[in-house]
């Protein structure tokens, strides 16, 4: 029997890590597969062990411990599929039904915890699942099914107030789901329900409107589109279900009119009775546009004429006479800043390397770190940590996954290994208690597995970051590494110097991730899962030689080693580290650095994207011109699943701009590649570009010419109305026409939301604005002049 603790009864559960409770669900709960979900495995499982019931619970109130994803990239490495989240909250709710109101309650309240979007959508997809109406059914089977849905929402009524609220979107739209739900079967033309089944009595349902009318009101500011039409069928419904409040949904409608998407905007206006006939629809059809009236002098109207300013960054000679002429002193007070003084200031920086803690500080130190290493390896002295820390070594060496990959573990061996040493009077016991059951072989990385015993080791940034790890820890080359004697490049003390390179843009295909080389694709190509583009430089041979860094130069190995590297960047938390470390390293080379992490940008569509955040900080802090490997990784970085990544890439296209070191001209030009060749769509592209355009006025500015210059494409691309959308929207901000593109003339008649818009964009008329004399004088103050 499962246990029996009552539903009403949430008793507060052990404080588990995530880590814990994801080993639970690996390596105790069996059946790891997606296929265990169609036998009783699992729920045997738990009928015969109820006292695991409280880690289930306890799923709910750990961020990150519920998995969300269960395909991931795992069929690289041939492991099974592990299970996915909601799959397996649906699966325990229908396996034992005294717990579904219970797992439903338990998906509500973490929605409105403060989770990463990420891991909030794990739990409202189960929700959505557990309460969906059943395909199939008709008629009378069908409303009485949606009034059991409302019923089920309106246990939880007092919370869809804060779900509203909520700024990840996912949780958003659950609580306009449900919210609709209940106002559909309460409205007086929603059916015929008897009294009996309709889901709040008349004063509830004033209450609930009453509390959720202002959060439903803010959904229609929201930027996603999805929740704006949510946000304005709740009002529709609102006016049904409850008359009395007609006239504060017509107040909310009318203050959303404006910012509205064009198609949105005849519906709003209909909310609002009073002002609708005073206000006639922005687009009007092509042949009934009203003239604009000229204003009453004789000089027509004009626009800021705004400046351009070229790319500002240094070219790799100047950035290396920079260096040369720059004081020792300077470079040598950075060094003293970032060093290690003692071991317990190496125990705080490991620390927070190994929690991932203040990224940007702490990969600054990894130089430190580990000429700290090798100064205590050379002197023969053992680094003291304290017990908890050494504790904490040894769970973080126990993990199971991705054993080779992860710089981390390799790190926890040889930190708990020194403690090992010749006056132990048995030291295969002493090195049993300090690192398990594992031997140094078990983290040598010899490159990405291909298959079998096979590798692909062509130094790669994290294997250039393993190699300084052993110099550190004064370890020779493994046998099977080239010639003997063949040493290891020594430790870095500084980012490399600046160098020239052409690169040529390169599409492969791979039929199969063991293939020996991937398939090079010449003039036309179709785009799909197998496809991928990289950088390469004619003539690069592959590197192999490890006794000089000359390979942090190279970028050939990622041709062939390009699932490997996704898959790391997807499912290796540390490989942010050896991002970070690397990025530094190549400081002075920005657009070698975008070519070699091209490959992380291959798997934007995942919620995890481990790295991203380094390799586009470091971008953003380029002193070198950016090239064309560089604009498209930043072209890849604003379409990535995660918004708070996006944001992050328009606050470092915004940052380029205002510096200078932007080129708006090369950035369309990427843009414009991709978009034509259907690698991405235009929706996440326009969020992101909008995005860095309300960051300053001349970010907006340079944003409004890299999206003229792309509009020819929008009937192309998927969602291409939102391109001519944007540019409406920073048209009439800087007082600027727009000549509408020949190809597009002929999309203007009829009443699409292309055709509205583009009629939109020949309705703007030339102006002074405050933002264009305010992106004239930015642009002026960088070029030098007054």
């Amino acid at each position: 029997m499962p246990n029996t603790v009552p539903e009403s009864v949430h008793p507060a559960a052990p404080a588990w890590s995530a880590e814990y409770l994801q080993e639970f669900l690996w390596r105790i709960v069996p059946g790891r597969s997606m296929r265990s979900m169609d036998d009783e495995v699992i729920a045997e499982f738990f009928r015969e062990h109820p006292e695991h019931w409280e880690k289930i619970w306890a799923l709910f109130t750990v961020e990150g411990a519920m998995p969300s994803n269960g395909l991931a990239l795992w069929f690289i490495y041939d492991a099974q599929l592990t299970i996915c989240g909601h799959d397996l909250l649906v699966y325990l709710a229908e396996r034992f039904p005294q717990y579904r109101a219970r797992i439903e309650q338990e998906c509500v309240q973490a929605l409105l915890r403060d989770y990463a979007p990420q891991n909030a959508r794990v739990f409202s997809r189960a929700f959505e699942a557990l309460t969906a109406v059943p395909k199939g059914l008709r008629g009378a089977e069908r409303k009485q099914a949606l009034v059991g849905q409302a019923q089920s929402y309106a246990r939880h009524g007092a919370l869809i107030p804060a779900l509203l609220a909520s700024p990840v979107a996912t949780t958003a739209a659950v609580g306009a789901q449900m919210l609709q739900s209940v106002l559909q079967v309460c409205a007086p033309s929603g059916g015929s329900t008897s009294a009996g089944q309709v889901p709040l009595t008349a004063g509830e349902l004033q209450t609930l409107v009453a509390e959720a009318l202002p959060a439903a009101a803010q959904l229609l500011f929201r930027r996603e589109k999805k929740l704006m039409t949510a946000g304005l069928k709740v009002l529709e419904l609102s006016v049904r279900a409850v008359p009395e409040r007609a006239g504060e949904v017509s107040a909310y409608a009318q203050d959303a009119v404006e910012v509205l998407p064009l198609e949105l905007r005849d519906r709003a206006q209909k909310l609002c009775p009073d002002t609708a006939s005073a206000q006639p629809s922005l687009i009007q059809p092509s042949s009934t546009q009203p003239v604009p009236t000229q204003p009453a002098t004789d000089q027509r109207p004009r626009s800021v004429q705004i400046p351009d300013v070229p790319a500002l960054g240094l070219s790799a000679s100047e950035v290396n006479a920079a260096l040369n002429a720059a004081p020792q002193a300077g470079r040598a007070s950075a060094a003293t800043r970032d060093a290690i003084r003692n071991d317990r200031d190496c125990e705080e920086l490991l620390f927070a390397l190994y929690h991932l803690n203040e990224r940007e500080q702490s990969v600054r130190r990894i130089p430190a770190l580990l000429s700290y290493l090798h100064r205590a390896h050379q002197e023969g002295r053992i680094i003291e940590f304290s017990p908890a820390f050494q504790k904490h070594l040894r769970r973080y060496l126990s993990r199971t996954w991705h054993d080779v990959c992860d710089q981390l573990r390799y790190l926890a061996y040889r930190l708990l290994v020194q403690h090992i040493h010749a006056a132990d009077p048995d030291p295969q016991a002493a090195l049993a208690e300090h690192t398990g059951r594992f031997q140094g072989a078990d983290f040598h990385f010899r490159g990405y597995p291909r298959k079998g015993s096979e590798y692909w080791a062509y130094r790669s940034p994290t294997a250039l970051f393993h190699e300084q790890l052993r110099v550190a820890f004064g370890d020779q080359p493994y046998s099977s590494e080239g010639a003997a004697g063949q040493g290891f490049a020594p430790l870095l003390a500084e980012p490399l110097p600046a160098v020239e390179r052409s690169f040529e843009r390169t599409v492969i295909r791979f039929k199969s991730y063991r293939e020996a080389f991937p398939k090079v694709l010449h003039g036309e190509y179709e785009v799909n899962d197998s496809t991928y583009e990289l950088w390469q430089v004619p003539g690069e041979e592959l590197a192999t030689e490890r006794s000089t860094f000359t390979a942090a130069y190279t970028v050939a190995g990622a041709c062939v080693e390009y699932p490997g590297r996704s898959l790391e960047h997807a499912e290796v938390p540390s490989v942010a580290l050896v991002c970070g470390w690397y990025a530094w390293a190549m400081r002075h080379n920005p657009d070698l650095l975008a070519a070699q992490y091209k490959p992380l940008l291959s798997v934007y569509q995942f919620s995890r994207l481990h790295g991203f955040e380094e390799v586009l900080q470091a971008l953003g802090a380029a002193e070198r011109a950016l090239g064309v490997p560089s604009y498209n990784f930043l072209a890849w970085a604003s379409v990535v699943y995660a918004p708070e990544r996006r944001a992050l890439t328009a606050e470092t296209i915004a940052s380029l701009i205002d510096r200078g070191n932007w080129d708006a001209h090369l950035f369309a030009s990427e843009l414009g590649y991709l978009l034509e060749h259907g690698w991405f769509g235009a929706n996440r592209l326009v969020q992101t570009l909008n995005d860095a355009a309300s960051l300053s006025p001349l970010a907006g500015w340079s944003v409004f010419q890299t999206v003229r210059r792309i509009l020819p494409l929008a009937p192309q691309v998927g969602q291409g109305a939102s391109l001519v959308k944007l540019a409406v929207e920073l048209a009439e901000l800087y007082g600027t026409p727009v000549e509408i593109p020949a190809v597009l003339e002929p999309k203007m008649k009829g009443s699409t939301v292309l055709a509205k818009s583009l009629r939109a964009l020949a309705a703007v008329t030339p102006r002074v604005t405050e933002e264009a004399l305010a992106a004239r004088e930015a642009a002026l103050a960088l070029l030098g002049e007054s």
